[in-house]
């Protein structure tokens, strides 16, 4: 009688289904944090304004701005006071989610970074002025070359410093944010598909063990648990290891602000295995509960 009760009727067919169970709940967990984390732009702002690389970009700027003025001639202080802190912060935070705003087709428009180069055009032309003045030179189209050029190179310089999550790798015509959007409302699709799987699959563990209700605990147990374990064990291995502090990148900006992303999507990843696994707990103690009896209850007379 103790081994009739034991017994997990269907074996095979359950094996079958809660293998497949499994692997479609991690997939749709996997899509459900692409959707939501790694193509959402406070996943990276977030990382961003943790690492305060806003304040970092703005003084690797001026660091710049004092080795220019040594081979330019045009005081450190002219440049400097032709950008503010809350400008350069600003733009980059724009161009992240103008960037995941495109990519999401929220707007149509490939992303380009917003910042006024006014103050800072001005300020040059006048410095070249003044110096031209005060040395009796004639303002030459040699010396507007020159002046072009120091404001071209200073451009140059603070957009890069502005890229600090290097989307602008991927926003080029036709590049990797054109196909995302291209893809993103089957990327929806996908993940809803993939909870359907989950759904029918469920269905016909359900099915299978529709007389015998406790050994449906058994294998939904099973699959949750082994779901988790998939999402579970790679990021732990990432998280305890610290992976991503291996990444070499010059930028300290650069590197924190991605460095704090990836981990971030990495310790949801985790989460999520976390939450695969108390759930099969849950399962497999309802399971065992049935299997002793315990929700079975007798009135006294």
């Amino acid at each position: 009688m103790q081994n009739h009760r034991r017994k997990l009727y269907s074996y095979l067919p359950n094996v079958i289904f809660t293998v497949l169970l499994s692997f479609a709940l991690t997939v749709f967990i996997m899509l459900y944090l692409v959707k939501t984390m790694a193509l959402s732009p406070k996943t990276y702002t977030d990382a961003m304004y943790k690492s305060a690389v806003d304040v970092t970009a703005f003084d690797e700027i001026n660091a710049y701005f004092e080795r220019q003025s040594a081979y330019t001639g045009v005081n450190a202080d002219v440049l400097k006071n032709s950008i503010a802190q809350k400008d350069v912060s600003a733009s980059m935070f724009a161009y992240v989610d103008s960037t995941f705003e495109y990519m999401s087709g929220k707007t149509s428009k490939l992303p380009e970074f917003e910042f006024d180069f006014t103050a800072l055009e001005e300020n040059v032309h006048n410095d070249y002025l003044r110096w031209a003045a005060e040395n009796n030179v004639q303002y030459t189209d040699e010396l507007a070359g020159y002046e072009s050029r120091t404001i071209a190179s200073a451009k140059s310089v603070i957009l890069n410093k502005l890229d600090i999550m290097l989307l602008s790798y991927l926003n080029k015509d036709g590049g990797i944010s054109t196909a995302i959007r291209n893809n993103y409302s089957n990327l929806g699709k996908i993940m809803y598909g993939a909870l359907g799987v989950c759904i029918l699959l469920l269905a016909v563990i359900v099915l299978i063990n529709r007389r015998h209700i406790r050994n449906l605990f058994y294998w939904t147990s099973v699959a949750f648990l082994t779901g988790g374990v998939i999402l579970v064990l790679p990021t732990a291995i990432l998280k305890g290891t610290r992976y991503f502090d291996s990444l070499v990148l010059a930028n300290d900006a650069i590197y924190s602000a991605l460095t704090q992303s990836l981990y971030a999507i990495t310790n949801e990843v985790f989460k999520g295995g976390i939450i695969l696994i108390v759930t099969a707990a849950l399962l497999m103690f309802i399971h065992y509960a049935m299997l002793k009896g315990m929700f079975k209850f007798r009135y006294k007379k």
